[in-house]
């Protein structure tokens, strides 16, 4: 068996999924090689479409909650979608590549590649084992046009919603959304803190805005900050979001309990050496906190599949939703100092969130194959 992973830059969610897959491939010893799809259309393809997802979702969040609710409304098993035929542009691309190099299965944490797939095999007879992956607590628009062997689901309580969009249940999978193995390591507080460098005797506050820079991170840090008093510190994941770090450094020069925390791979161990941690409600953020089983808060999210996995995870008790920046710093303040908040939302992770899903997955895909 060799797999072949199809992403995309549309939010790094799905990349980070592929990447969980990888390194679970790796760890059986199965080949497998991690690639754009949107790249097989031409090289400036990816960054034209991915950087204009990004554009939308940053700066015209409800016209991207709108346009999610049109694909909802439009999406059908039965006629196929505008995103269907543009993502068969490139298949044929796609499908010189796989044929070339000898991949067998292939594994699609992105609606686009299962479209163009979904193309070579009706068209094409192309011969390959594919595999959904779902990044988000709902099922989004246009996965029930996609011709998938198996569909990894993230949760038994989702199965009806998928059936109810055209799956057959015989090729739904409940394995849950594939983190980095990272996560389900747990370092202890003081540990982690002396590893970062961090203070041992202060309240610390993780906020994270996603890999797009969304959400109100400098109303929320500024909230905290003024409610939580003199002995607490706001760490502020801002990657290589220079528009964000720059803007919290003009309004925080003067506030030494603010620390921005420019890109980093110790993601894991930052949410380990934090009492709380807020972050937007996306799918790949929000599984990585439950796998790692943290308190955390749920900011606004962006309008569409966000809202869903928000809501989904508020109401089996795995995180507190908000959607305003005052209710996050309140939210996260309160769930700091309640004890029993705190364990009551660690226990309903453990009880609900697979914290192994990408060797589940990998698992599943190597019996399939009989290897």
């Amino acid at each position: 068996m060799k797999v072949l992973i199809l992403s995309c830059n549309t939010g790094q969610g799905h990349n980070t999924a592929g990447k969980a897959l990888l390194e679970a491939l790796t760890r059986r010893g199965v080949p497998a090689e991690m690639h754009d799809a949107l790249a097989f259309g031409g090289r400036h393809a990816s960054v034209v479409v991915s950087g204009s997802y990004v554009k939308m979702t940053q700066l015209r969040p409800a016209m991207f909650g709108r346009l999610y609710r049109a694909g909802e409304f439009i999406s059908s098993p039965r006629f196929k979608s505008p995103v269907y035929y543009a993502n068969a542009l490139y298949a044929g691309q796609l499908m010189r590549f796989i044929q070339d190099n000898g991949f067998d299965t292939v594994l699609c944490p992105h609606l686009f590649p299962a479209e163009a797939l979904t193309w070579l095999r009706r068209k094409h007879g192309v011969k390959v084992r594919v595999y959904g992956v779902a990044t988000d607590y709902t099922c989004t628009p246009f996965w029930e046009e996609t011709d998938v062997d198996r569909f990894f689901i993230p949760h038994s309580a989702l199965r009806p919603e998928y059936e109810q969009k055209g799956f057959a249940p015989d090729r739904l999978v409940e394995t849950g959304i594939p983190v980095s193995h990272a996560f389900s390591q747990k370092m202890d507080m003081a540990q982690a803190r002396a590893s970062l460098g961090l203070e041992q005797d202060k309240q610390l506050f993780l906020l994270m805005s996603g890999s797009m820079g969304f959400g109100d991170v400098p109303q929320i840090a500024s909230h905290l900050l003024s409610l939580g008093g003199p002995d607490i510190r706001v760490l502020v994941l801002v990657g290589r979001n220079h528009r964000l770090k720059e803007e919290l450094a003009s309004g925080f020069a003067h506030d030494s309990r603010l620390v921005p925390v420019d890109f980093t791979s110790q993601v894991a161990v930052y949410m380990d050496a934090c009492n709380v941690t807020l972050t937007k409600p996306g799918g790949l953020t929000s599984t990585e906190a439950a796998v790692k089983n943290i308190p955390f808060v749920h900011t606004a999210p962006i309008p569409g599949c966000e809202t869903v996995n928000a809501r989904f995870f508020g109401s089996l008790g795995m995180s507190m939703p908000t959607t305003t920046p005052l209710e996050s710093a309140q939210a996260a303040l309160l769930l700091a100092a309640d004890e029993g908040l705190r364990a009551r939302q660690l226990a309903c992770q453990r009880r609900e969130i697979n914290p192994h899903a990408a060797d589940d997955i990998v698992d599943a895909i190597c019996i399939l194959a009989g290897a």
